[in-house]
């Protein structure tokens, strides 16, 4: 899995880490999580060469645009705040 997708990266470590840091920046923002998004995250990440800051401002780019949205209707007071 990780040689296939490092062939289909071609070489965009770029693309790859932006890739990595959206969905690991909207899964720890999410309310409902499942492990399979953190695992598809740790995988593009180990494809090759990772770099940490570009990680950090794409988990920081997606955990915000997760956080502003408005809380989906049903959701209690308790996991409301937990939200946020």
């Amino acid at each position: 899995m990780i040689d296939h997708l490092r062939q289909v990266a071609k070489g965009r470590d770029d693309v790859r880490t932006e890739c990595a840091g959206t969905i690991a920046g909207w899964w720890f923002a999410a309310v409902s999580r499942q492990g399979h998004e953190l695992i598809a995250a740790g995988l593009l990440m180990l494809g090759r060469h990772t770099g940490l800051d570009e990680l950090d401002k794409w988990v920081r780019v997606a955990w915000s645009g997760v956080v502003d949205q408005p809380v989906p209707y049903g959701l209690s007071d308790a996991e409301e705040g937990s939200v946020a």
